[in-house]
C-alpha cells in the first residue's frame, strides 16, 4: 500500500486482503478464492463502487495475488501466518527458519542465508535512506 501498488482509497482494502490471504491454504485454486472473495466483497457491501472502481478493485486483486505467490510456499507448509514475524535475528529465528544453510530443496541444494536471495535491499544501516523519500514513506 505504502508503494501505490493497491488503492488505498478501496474502502477496507487492507483488512479485506488479510482475510482473503489468511483464507486460503496452499492449495489448488487459491488465487481464484482470493478473487472471489475480494469482488464479492464490493458487490455485496459496496455495489456502485464494484462497478466503477472496477480497474482500481482489478489492480488490488493482482497485488494480493501477487503477495500469495511471495509469500505462501505450499511445498514447504508455508502458508499466510504460519511464521507470523519473519523479522530479524531473534530467538524465533526469522529468515533463519529456513535459510539456515541446512534445509535443502528437492534438488539437494541448501537454502542460502543471503539476504538478496529473496529480498532487494534498498538501505542498509542509514539513518535516513534516500529511498524512503522515492518511495514518498518519509518528506
Amino acid at each position: 500500500m505504502a508503494a501505490g501498488r493497491i488503492d488505498r482509497d478501496l474502502p477496507y482494502i487492507k483488512k479485506l486482503a488479510v482475510e482473503a490471504l489468511a483464507g486460503v491454504h496452499g492449495e489448488q485454486g487459491d488465487l481464484e478464492r482470493i478473487e472471489e472473495r475480494v469482488r464479492d466483497f464490493y458487490k455485496e457491501r459496496y455495489p456502485d463502487r464494484a462497478a466503477s472502481d472496477q480497474p482500481r478493485i482489478d489492480g488490488a486483486i493482482q497485488e494480493i495475488k501477487a503477495i500469495y505467490t511471495r509469500n505462501i510456499f505450499p511445498e514447504m507448509n508455508v502458508t499466510w501466518g504460519v511464521h507470523p514475524n519473519n523479522i530479524g535475528h531473534d530467538q524465533s529465528r526469522g529468515c533463519f527458519r529456513c535459510h539456515d544453510d541446512v534445509l535443502v530443496d528437492k534438488d539437494n541444494k541448501t537454502i542460502g542465508q543471503d539476504c538478496e536471495a529473496c529480498h532487494a535491499v534498498l538501505a542498509w544501516g542509514e539513518t535516513n535512506p534516500d529511498i524512503l523519500k522515492t518511495l514518498g514513506i518519509q518528506q
